[in-house]
């Protein structure tokens, strides 16, 4: 058996994690801005992102963002940045190791 190490000690092969807040339209407003593309962040995502990553960095591969989504709008800035996260996430998946 192999065992192929990444970056920072962590497994290559680890699993991926995305989070993602659907209903973004039903949030409180206090929680979500709007970035510079148009795109939804929450308030406090780098908060929670650090806290995963200490909490459980070791095991898993946590996307350094929160995307949230509009679930009525399927051609948003927010749903076009997670389907391109996604075809990034299905390209390194499909790649043959040698």
């Amino acid at each position: 058996m192999y065992c192929i190490a990444g970056f920072a000690g962590t497994q290559l092969w680890s699993p991926r994690i995305l989070l993602i807040g659907t209903h973004a339209d039903q949030a409180p407003a206090t929680m979500l801005r709007r970035n510079g593309r148009g795109e939804t962040e929450l308030v406090n995502n780098a908060s929670l992102i650090t806290s995963l990553q200490t909490s459980f960095g070791a095991e898993l591969i946590i996307t350094p963002r929160v995307y949230i989504v509009d679930a009525r709008q399927a051609s948003g800035a927010d749903m076009k940045a997670l389907r391109a996260v996604i075809g990034d996430m299905k390209q390194f998946h499909c790649q043959v190791v040698l």
